[in-house]
């Protein structure tokens, strides 16, 4: 089975901190096991060949989660379950992505933040944006590099 995307891999990544892992490190035999992810798979380099592809999506997915104030970090690669995402988990969800996140005011402010043009939560400037397909998001580290490639590839 492929590598899921970072947002496929929140709940089993909250669900492994609710477990006790206190670091993405720990984490990953959880998602080895629950997405069939063979050895080979695991192994696999994003583009910068720092991370795997598998650390890059469960450390993209406990950002996105801390960002929510699902987890909390009192040191650096130290992760703690809080008490929203224990109720959270509570409540019977059987998926946690971006929209989810969005009922967190935590989230909310923290996107509102990142947006560069400043237009407010939930519009866009860009035209661009209105008129693409959905695609599935990939972390930016994997998306700069295989546009790379593919440049790479185009002036050769």
């Amino acid at each position: 089975m492929p590598i899921p995307d970072f947002q496929t891999a929140m709940l089993p990544v909250l669900r492994a901190f609710e477990a006790g892992a206190v670091s993405v490190s720990q984490v990953l035999p959880a998602l080895c096991v629950q997405f069939a992810i063979t050895e080979e798979e695991a192994a696999e380099l994003i583009p910068s060949g720092r991370l795997t592809t598998l650390q890059s999506r469960a450390h993209w997915a406990r950002t996105y989660l801390s960002k929510a104030g699902l987890l909390h970090s009192p040191a650096r690669n130290q992760h703690v379950i809080t008490e929203a995402g224990r109720k959270l988990l509570a409540s019977g969800v059987t998926k946690i992505d971006m929209k989810v996140l969005e009922q967190f005011p935590s989230y909310q402010v923290w996107k509102e933040l990142s947006k560069p043009d400043g237009a407010p939560l939930g519009q866009t400037t860009d035209t661009a944006a209105l008129v693409a397909p959905a695609i599935t998001i990939a972390p930016p580290e994997e998306t700069i590099g295989k546009a790379h490639s593919e440049y790479e590839s185009a002036l050769a």
